[in-house]
């Protein structure tokens, strides 16, 4: 009792202070005051989403609740439990939520894909589900090898061997066992059976045994290989039919084989016997009209294209429908399929996305819907998806509906804000560079392809197009000689890249005997070519072969020339008059130079020999 009116003595100070009054009359307020704080500040913690679980720089950045990364652990422990007890099913339903909860931990994410390699007949729905999860995976981790394996293996037990060999064929010269099984099996599904076979020959004998690869080689033996061995090659595919484990791939590997014999009604067989199955993909459907109009039923195709009513599962299938549709030479409904599902799967997390809407633009172009294509440049960047992968292909979009249009001086800020803008996904950026260049725009070209590298360093395409641009502007021959050296190096094959390495060589005036070996090869190979034959003659002027280079300079009727051809025709006769001091002759030469489509090593090389040549000259 004393302890209590002293208490209310202390507290008759504070009277004015009523929280105060309460910690000193009831001792029990502080504990329930720290218990509803504490409690706040879990609540603080658990229920919003501020835990950042992506990796740092990935884009978008993933957060996630904390209740949920709880919920993540919990359900990965009941799916190891029961991937330990042989329940696959109710393993791959608690992985695929643990996944919901926490999508960007990729050991979550690789874990569910690798349970649902190890069901035995996964249903449409969970297939879907896989495809998606594989692509963003994919994402996540930048298909690095880690994951290689998983993704390759979960798109072919998807039946998408196309997204396979796309993603293999990066890393074909180091695969793995499993992943060489992977590639060879897509590259007979997808129709590449020369290349198949070419592969099979070297690395096939060193794989371990499988049984789907050896229904490949027997699907082979079946279309193409010797007359004896073709009746029992397909009566191993058929029988493999057989077995329900095998029969949906056996039914598409002899698809291949009746593409391959033109044999419409076998190919229809199997699409039936995959429909009564419930195995039946769009990509079946896909080949099948494209046979058929390979057949001379083009109608028929077109027609059960049009009447197809299941619709598109994700960005893929949304892009190669609309491919085989303009395949098939049906454009306006092809515009109509891009148009209905483009918006609705074109703006989520899947790295198809991109090309998708890149599919939409090429068709709209190759129809001059330059309105159309003008209204998809702008809606791109109103999908925040879209947006973060194509914000500068939709400016050049843009620019090309208004160029298209008749309104340059509108096209011009929007082909700028492009080059001035990333390229996430790299052959978008080649072919807006491409484009630029052929329509004028050679510097924002080269601003376009700087950046893009370090991702296309091992393509031909980006090389030779990067020449082509060095070689329009006319102002760093280092670059073109560098562009040319590594086109050749990646295909030493090709005779064109060989004339760029032979051009470059003759701008840097570099090599002379190499260039003209290659630009004899050509002139042999097209004997009749003004373009050959000035090229050759430009080399033996620089090996000092005046008689040679004379001999075919004088074939030549510069009046046939274009103006870059006719000044490389003068440069010869200058580097043939003044090297034998007729410099009056040479004087003349000067005079036919057009000096805008020389290099700057060319200019001082030519301003050097002019300084001779008035010192000299009559």
């Amino acid at each position: 009792m004393e302890e209590l009116t002293r208490r209310r003595r202390v507290a008759d100070r504070f009277l004015d202070y009523p929280l105060v009054v309460m910690f000193i009359l009831s001792p029990a307020f502080p504990v329930v005051l720290g218990g509803l704080v504490l409690l706040g500040i879990g609540a603080g913690l658990c229920l919003p989403r501020i835990w950042v679980t992506s990796a740092a720089g990935f884009e978008p950045e993933v957060r996630v609740r904390a209740i949920h990364l709880a919920m993540a652990w919990r359900l990965k422990r009941s799916a190891l439990r029961y991937e330990a007890a042989g329940r696959l099913e109710l393993a791959n339903r608690a992985w695929r939520r643990a996944v919901g909860y926490n999508r960007a931990n990729v050991e979550t994410v690789q874990s569910a894909l690798g349970c649902f390699l190890r069901l035995k007949d996964p249903g449409r729905g969970l297939v879907r589900q896989a495809v998606s999860q594989a692509f963003w995976l994919m994402r996540l981790t930048s298909t690095n090898r880690a994951s290689l394996d998983i993704v390759s293996a979960v798109f072919l037990k998807s039946n998408a061997p196309e997204v396979t060999l796309a993603q293999l064929r990066a890393h074909q010269a180091q695969l793995s066992p499993a992943q060489e099984t992977s590639f060879l099996k897509a590259l007979f599904l997808v129709g590449r059976v020369s290349e198949y076979h070419q592969r099979w020959k070297r690395v096939g004998q060193g794989l371990p045994p499988d049984p789907e690869l050896e229904l490949c080689q027997a699907a082979y033996d079946a279309g193409w290989g010797p007359v004896e061995t073709m009746t029992d090659a397909r009566r191993r595919l058929q029988q493999a039919q057989e077995n329900p484990d095998r029969r949906a791939f056996a039914c598409r590997l002899e698809m291949v084989v009746c593409a391959k014999l033109q044999d419409a009604d076998c190919y229809e067989a199997n699409l039936r016997r995959l429909q009564d199955e419930e195995k039946d993909l769009l990509t079946d459907y896909l080949g099948y009209w494209r046979l058929l109009a390979s057949v001379g039923r083009l109608a028929e195709a077109r027609r059960l294209a049009e009447d197809h009513l299941r619709p598109p599962a994700n960005a893929w299938e949304v892009m190669q429908m609309g491919t085989t549709l303009v395949d098939l030479s049906a454009f306006d409904y092809a515009q109509r399929f891009f148009a209905r599902y483009a918006p609705a799967l074109a703006d989520v997390d899947d790295p198809e996305t991109g090309n998708l809407w890149v599919s939409y633009a090429d068709l709209l172009l190759q129809m001059r819907k330059w309105d159309d294509l003008l209204a998809l440049g702008m809606r791109m960047r109103t999908l925040p998806r879209a947006r973060s992968m194509l914000t500068g292909y939709s400016y050049f979009l843009e620019g090309r509906a208004l160029l298209a249009s008749g309104r340059p001086e509108e096209a011009q800020p929007s082909f700028q804000r492009a080059a001035d803008a990333s390229f996430p996904i790299p052959a978008a950026g080649m072919q807006v560079a491409s484009d630029l260049l052929r329509l004028g725009y050679p510097e924002l070209a080269e601003k376009v392809l700087a950046p893009l590298e370090k991702n296309l360093a091992g393509s031909p395409r980006y090389w030779e197009t990067l020449f082509e641009v060095a070689y329009t502007l006319k102002r760093d021959e280092a670059l073109l000689l560098r562009a040319a050296t590594k086109a050749r190096a990646l295909e030493p094959q090709k005779m064109a890249h060989d004339i760029n390495y032979a051009a470059a060589l003759l701008v840097v005036r570099q090599e002379p005997d190499e260039a003209a070996k290659i630009t004899l090869t050509f002139l042999k190979a097209h004997p009749n070519s003004l373009v050959a034959r000035v090229d050759h003659s430009f080399a033996l002027t620089m090996n000092k072969r005046f008689p040679d280079a004379m001999a075919i300079l004088q074939t030549i009727n510069p009046k046939a020339l274009g103006e870059l051809e006719s000044t490389i025709y003068h440069l010869c006769w200058l580097e043939v008059h003044f090297g034998q001091k007729q410099f009056d002759q040479a004087k003349e030469d000067l005079k036919l130079i057009q000096t805008k489509y020389l290099f700057p090593t060319q200019l001082r090389w030519l301003e050097d020999i002019r300084q001779q040549v008035d010192a000299n000259a009559g």
